[in-house]
């Protein structure tokens, strides 16, 4: 089979999308976009699909639900929970492609909610030599990895059907000692390594387990060759980033690998690593890739064969948009997209907005028609304001704020002709920053009860035992505006 296309409908956070599939496929966006709604729908209706077509049933009891991201299932329903009647609200997910023979198929998954409790599904459409594939338990039509974590230090041996339905929970990453296994006992494991050297060009691994005596697999690896064999929950994150892939991909040969952010928390140079390996996947198999992602070093170097999927509040955004991914990429504040739709857009030198928030919050402004986003440090707000002026509708308006650090009068003026020249309202802070909004004396000595005058003293008291750090810090700020 090749599957093509895949339509989700009224799930979470998605009302109705239609991705058109590349070998590697990047969903990008804002918090909340629905990145992980589509990841979560697809999972979704394969699990369910797969246990309805093994059961014969239309309804899956709860006991039987294999995966599903909430914690009833009638929740996954977009804007309100799914409904029993016939008419009533389902989500809808349809795969298209071609079958074995080349011909059109379409494969459709309708879920709505079990009389009493559980799933119901209604599978329509092409099954030989396409929703056959779909819904086969082995080897897995889809593999989930919500998040590429570590693995457990221990991993008893399972029987092949208790791994495959922990890889159908999206818990793939707590049998990776068994998959290897596996591989190892079909003899895959050179094939293995040699995936692995592409992107870790000295790895070896071993692994040792005995059904008559062993409770536990035991699996050593190395970057570094074999004489630095050390256990496997000790090699690295990027190095079991790889391994799991090519491990599930090889054994399996999924149509579809969805990934929840696996770059998240990774230095660039593990990103690198993880580019590589996606590639090699899409080189040596017929997987099909789908990750969220919103790092900025994995948009940068995005594979030849790989396409970006921009979501925002639940639609996908059409290829015209394409070149503001490029904007907020460089602005850092791909994964502030949401921020930059809103009538009032303030841009800040801080990474962390919560100040700012509060600020808005005792100010009663309207928090909802307020976008806030940062700019990675005060030496980028040139560039910062020119890329957020190419974002923004004519309407639009836009604050961007600076700490004070330290400014004379006149550097602060200065500053704030420069900005304006941009046709964009300055903000510097009254003190040294954001923070001294929250230090007054009466809003502390309202806060813990005690004088004002009591207050004073504190501050004070504070200031002497800070003096040397507070003076070396006032004088590199000043070194800075010089």
């Amino acid at each position: 089979m090749q599957l093509e296309k895949i339509k989700i409908q009224k799930f979470k956070r998605i009302s109705s999308i239609e991705l058109n599939l590349s070998p590697i496929n990047y969903l990008v966006g804002g918090n909340n976009a629905g990145k992980s709604s589509v990841l979560q729908a697809i999972h979704t209706a394969v699990t369910a699909a797969q246990t309805a077509t093994e059961l014969q049933w239309k309804i899956i009891s709860d006991n039987q639900i294999k995966y599903c991201p909430t914690g009833n299932f009638a929740d996954i329903g977009h804007n309100g929970p799914l409904e029993n009647m016939s008419t009533g609200k389902r989500s809808i997910i349809i795969f298209e492609g071609k079958n074995d023979d080349g011909e059109a198929a379409i494969y459709r998954i309708e879920l709505y909610k079990g009389r009493n409790s559980g799933a119901g599904v209604e599978r329509l459409g092409n099954y030989l030599g396409f929703g056959s594939h779909i819904t086969k338990t082995n080897p897995p039509f889809s593999i989930y990895v919500p998040g590429l974590a570590g693995i457990p230090h221990f991993e008893e041996y399972k029987t092949q059907a208790i791994v495959i339905r922990k890889i159908a929970g999206g818990e793939a990453n707590s049998v990776l000692r068994n998959v290897l296994f596996m591989l190892s006992r079909k003899k895959q494991l050179q094939f293995l390594k040699e995936r692995m050297r592409e992107v870790f060009p000295k790895f070896e691994i071993e692994i040792n387990f005995d059904h008559t005596k062993d409770q536990h697999i035991i699996v050593n690896a190395s970057t570094r060759g074999s004489h630095s064999m050390k256990p496997l929950d000790l090699v690295g994150t990027g190095v079991l980033q790889a391994l799991q892939l090519f491990a599930y991909t090889i054994l399996f040969e999924p149509p579809l690998l969805l990934l929840d952010e696996p770059d998240s928390h990774l230095h660039p140079s593990n990103q690198q690593q993880l580019i590589k390996t996606l590639e090699s996947i899409s080189e040596h198999t017929n997987t099909k890739i789908i990750l969220a992602t919103h790092s900025r070093h994995m948009i940068n170097n995005l594979p030849e064969d790989a396409k970006i999927l921009w979501l925002e509040d639940g639609k996908l955004k059409s290829e015209e948009d394409f070149d503001k991914i490029k904007l907020l990429n460089d602005l850092g504040a791909l994964d502030q997209a949401d921020e930059f739709q809103k009538e009032l857009l303030i841009l800040t030198e801080d990474n962390n907005k919560k100040l700012f928030r509060k600020l808005l919050e005792q100010i009663k402004a309207p928090s909802d028609r307020i976008g806030i986003a940062s700019y990675n440090g005060i030496a980028n707000y040139k560039v910062a304001i020119q890329l957020t002026k190419e974002l923004l509708r004519d309407n639009q308006k836009v604050v961007i704020h600076r700490d004070r650090d330290f400014l004379t009068e006149d550097e602060a003026a200065a500053w704030e002709n420069e900005v304006k020249k941009f046709g964009v309202v300055p903000y510097i802070t009254e003190g040294s920053d954001l923070e001294m909004n929250f230090i007054h004396k009466d809003h502390l000595a309202e806060l813990s009860g005690k004088d004002v005058s009591e207050i004073e003293s504190f501050i004070e008291i504070l200031i002497k035992d800070y003096d040397s750090e507070l003076r070396k810090k006032f004088r590199d700020k000043r070194k800075g505006h010089c």
